[in-house]
C-alpha cells in the first residue's frame, strides 16, 4: 500500500466519522426535530427575521454549486486515476 492510499484512507475514514459525529450533535441538540418538522422550520425561519429567508435563498444557491463541484472532482480523480496519476 503506497503512502498516497493510506492518506486517500484516513481523510475518507475523517469524513465518515465527521458525518456521524456532525449528525450526532444535531440529533442530540434538537435541531434534526425542528429541520423535520416544517412548522417549527418556518418558525426559525421566521425568527431570524430578514436574514431568514436570505439565508434559505443562499442555502438553496449553494447546494446546486457544491453538487456540481463535488461531481467534477470525482470526475476528475476517476480520469486521473486512470492514467496512473495521484491527486
Amino acid at each position: 500500500m503506497t503512502s498516497g492510499t493510506r492518506i486517500r484512507i484516513l481523510v475518507a475514514a475523517a469524513l465518515v466519522l465527521a458525518v456521524v459525529v456532525a449528525y450526532w450533535q444535531i440529533d442530540e441538540s434538537g435541531a434534526m426535530a425542528t429541520l423535520l418538522d416544517g412548522q417549527a422550520l418556518r418558525q426559525f425561519i421566521i425568527g431570524l427575521g430578514v436574514a431568514g429567508p436570505l439565508a434559505v435563498i443562499g442555502l438553496l444557491t449553494l447546494v446546486p454549486l457544491a453538487a456540481h463541484y463535488m461531481r467534477q472532482r470525482m470526475r476528475g480523480d476517476a480520469a486521473d486515476e486512470e492514467k496512473g496519476g495521484i491527486t
